[in-house]
Formats: C-alpha cells, sequence, structure tokens
C-alpha cells in the first residue's frame, strides 16, 4: 500500500511539473502578434496588405482591424500581422486588446503631412505605446512613411519634432493620473515613464525603439504609369529579426 501512495505522490508531484512547464512555455510562447500603429491616413492598411497579400489596395480610413499571418519568406516565426485603426477613439481600445500578445509594434508616420500639429498627434499615440506596461519592453519600429513624396521630411527631423512632443508629454504625464493601463483581469497598471525623466527623451537611448524611413506605396517603375516598386525593406528586416 505504502509503494502505491508513493507512486501516486510521485506522479502527483510530476504531473505538477509538467503543468507548470507547460504554462510557462504557454506564457512565453503567447506574444505572436505584430501590430501596425500610427494615426490615420499614414499607409498602415496598404502596408499590412503588401506585407500579407503581396499587392496593393485602394484603401480608406479604417473603422475594424485586418489581421493575417505574416509569410514565411518575410519571417520563420508564426507572426500575425493586426493593422490597427488609426482614428484616436478607436486605437487605444484596439491596441489594448492585443497588448499582452504584441511581439512588436510598427508605427507609421506621414513624413508629407508632418505639420507641428499633425506630429503632436502621432506623438500623443507613440507615448500611450511607450507608456504602456504591458508593452514594456518590446521592440518599436518608427517608420517614416512617404519619403517619395517630394517635400517629405527625413527622417531624423521627425525624430527631432517628435522627441519634443513626447518630453511635453512626458512631463503632463507624470503630473497626471488620468492615463492608467488594465490587466487582463481588470486591475489598474501604472504608466511607464518614458526614457530618463532628468533629460529630454531620445528615442535611441530608449533601447527599443529603430527608426526608418521609406515609401510604402513606393515609387513608379521606370517606363511604367502603375507599377509601382514600395521601399519597406526596413519594414521586413525588422520583422525578420524580431
Amino acid at each position: 500500500a505504502m509503494d502505491v501512495s508513493i507512486l501516486i505522490a510521485v506522479a502527483v508531484v510530476a504531473l505538477t511539473a509538467l503543468i507548470f512547464v507547460l504554462l510557462r512555455v504557454k506564457k512565453a510562447a503567447k506574444r505572436t502578434k505584430i501590430v501596425i500603429a500610427g494615426p490615420s491616413t499614414t499607409g498602415k492598411t496598404l502596408l499590412y496588405s503588401l506585407i500579407c497579400h503581396g499587392k496593393y489596395v485602394d484603401t480608406q480610413t479604417s473603422m475594424e482591424e485586418n489581421s493575417g499571418p505574416v509569410p514565411k519568406n518575410v519571417s520563420e516565426k508564426d507572426f500575425t500581422l493586426f493593422d490597427l485603426p488609426g482614428h484616436e477613439r478607436l486605437r487605444n481600445a484596439a491596441l489594448s486588446k492585443h497588448a499582452y500578445h504584441t511581439a512588436g509594434v510598427i508605427f507609421l508616420v506621414d513624413a508629407f503631412k508632418s505639420s507641428k500639429d499633425e506630429l503632436a498627434v502621432a506623438a500623443r499615440h507613440l507615448h500611450d505605446i511607450l507608456s504602456d506596461p504591458r508593452l514594456a519592453g518590446i521592440p518599436v519600429l518608427l517608420f517614416c512613411n512617404k519619403q517619395d513624396i517630394i517635400g517629405a521630411r527625413a527622417p531624423p527631423v521627425i525624430v527631432d519634432a517628435i522627441e519634443k512632443e513626447l518630453t511635453s508629454l512626458r512631463e503632463v504625464a507624470l503630473g497626471s493620473t488620468s492615463l492608467v493601463f488594465t490587466k487582463e483581469d481588470g486591475s489598474a497598471l501604472a504608466p511607464l515613464t518614458v526614457g530618463d525623466p532628468e533629460h529630454p527623451v531620445a528615442l535611441d537611448k530608449l533601447g527599443r525603439v529603430t527608426v526608418a524611413g521609406g515609401s510604402v506605396r513606393g515609387t513608379l517603375v521606370l517606363g511604367t504609369t502603375d507599377q509601382r516598386e514600395p521601399q519597406i525593406d526596413a519594414i521586413t528586416a525588422w520583422i525578420a529579426a524580431l
């Protein structure tokens, strides 16, 4: 009888250990989503269509998200790409839904429509992402889109303007309790402070933000009127490295 009870005890311990390991693996393997974020009309849906379906589509402002598997020629891992609505009212709810499962964020900025006000909107959205404790340490690619248009601002100029806005937003956030993030069980989480409060925000010092420029719509192929060559190598290389 003793032997049986010992065997049962050993089996229970082994089973418990196995369940614990499986849960740990499941938890570790949960981040399988890549989200495309950014203000409206920055090229998110077009980028999603190019990566997932390899083709251009005519797009309008998305009120709903799109999703599809990342092709194996882009990444060997099983990632799903999500194109989130850029509308301010919809985007935080959309991001919240995916926050705990997100492996990386591609953040699009329109480098052509880049007035102070437009970049302030982009910076506010980016600040929400960088201060989200559920996305702590998750890589972010800041992609300055529409570089093919004459008059578009170069990435360093965009970064400089966004960093100034982020520094101001951080000052406000440090004195405010309005932005609260919630865990999956509904309990509240305090926002992260973006960068070192003693110094202005510098994206390259955050250790998780990569900056690149290019064009999702791309440039016309010489001698054609409708064939375009997208400039998104920086994006696909970033995904491949996740």
